[in-house]
């Protein structure tokens, strides 16, 4: 699964949200170590889910039976958490309430924060992520090797005229299998291209300095020689 919010550079591919709705993609969330909170709340970490965003979260217990209000975290740090949205879990003789939904969000860290006030935490607390899958879009060329290339966070979003161009094309899109992930050999990471490669930005404001100083000095000697010409013309 690809996200539309992290760009990635691509071989003439389009990322998209399927045009007709489609069955929400199911991700197994894995819950960190349990954290006992002095507020009479318990959290929880969840993992599996940072890199797809994601609109749906369901939690389950093994404890029965249950009632708890529950607050979805996400961050971007790991140490400032904001509320994505809160609900209540429950699950007592025909109540069954697991489902708790949300604004499509993204974020590297989320967590679950579990209003359990006097009673004891939750046991066996499982969890599942869901969230509208994203399809790449292309022209499969006969005999020829394709390659998708992804996962670079300071690429620019792509620009092509394939959606305009496709829009009512006749053939349905087959699906594509791929192998398994294999690092990028060509790929030159920010942080160890040249200095002036990833500030090009002081090259210009160097230059304009530059500029400056020569005009600068330009001017005070062409004063400096009228000075001169007018002291010889006085004495």
């Amino acid at each position: 699964m690809l996200s539309r919010k992290r760009p990635s550079p691509n071989l003439g591919l389009r990322f998209a949200a399927p045009s007709a709705p489609a069955e929400e993609a199911r991700y197994q969330v894995r819950l960190g170590t349990r954290a006992r909170n002095a507020e009479g709340t318990t959290s929880y970490r969840l993992f599996c889910v940072d890199s797809v965003p994601i609109d749906r979260l369901r939690i389950d217990a093994a404890s029965l039976p249950y009632a708890r209000s529950v607050d979805i975290e996400s961050s971007d740090d790991g140490r400032t958490w904001q509320t994505v949205s809160s609900g209540t879990i429950a699950r007592a003789h025909d109540t069954y309430r697991a489902f708790i939904d949300f604004t499509e969000t993204q974020a590297p860290d989320w967590r679950i924060r579990i209003h359990d006030g006097s009673d004891a935490p939750l046991l066996a607390m499982t969890g599942t992520a869901y969230g509208l899958p994203r399809r790449v879009v292309f022209d499969a060329r006969t005999a020829m090797q394709h390659r998708l290339i992804y996962r670079n966070l300071a690429a620019g979003a792509p620009q092509f005229d394939y959606a305009a161009t496709h829009t009512n094309a006749p053939n349905v899109p087959a699906d594509a299998t791929l192998s398994a992930p294999t690092r990028n050999p060509d790929f030159v990471s920010l942080h160890t291209q040249p200095w002036s490669e990833r500030h090009p930005w002081l090259l210009w404001v160097s230059l304009a300095i530059t500029v400056a100083g020569i005009g600068t000095i330009a001017i005070r000697t062409m004063s400096g020689d009228e000075r001169t010409i007018e002291d010889e013309r006085n004495s």
